[in-house]
């Protein structure tokens, strides 16, 4: 089998693996689904490498919300969501939220 053919059947079941995971169909049923995005793939972009980009991130920006208001610092916050302190900066332009002071006296010990 030449290096294509090689490279052709892992895409190919890779695609199928992907359908077969996001949707739960059977790997019959998604052979012929996967085999019309290859030949698409293989009609529209013969021999290109491809760049394909990364699904857009979410982030739950209400749980960040309330997470900084509770006093969380913003270093834990971004370990805690998985987020550069700059996107937490996108995301607050006009300064992170503040902890209200009965949080900040809470988490020192008082009340």
């Amino acid at each position: 089998m030449s290096r294509d053919s090689d490279l052709t059947e892992r895409l190919r079941r890779d695609i199928v693996r992907a359908i077969v995971d996001d949707t739960g169909m059977g790997e019959q049923m998604a052979l012929p689904v996967a085999n019309s995005v290859l030949a698409f793939l293989q009609s529209e972009y013969p021999g290109q490498r491809m760049y394909v980009p990364a699904r857009p991130k979410q982030y739950d920006v209400l749980e960040i919300d309330a997470a900084l208001r509770a006093g969380e610092v913003p270093k834990r916050v971004c370990e805690r969501f998985g987020v550069s302190m700059r996107t937490l900066r996108r995301m607050f332009p006009h300064g992170f939220p503040k902890a209200s002071r009965s949080r900040v006296h809470e988490s020192r010990g008082q009340v």
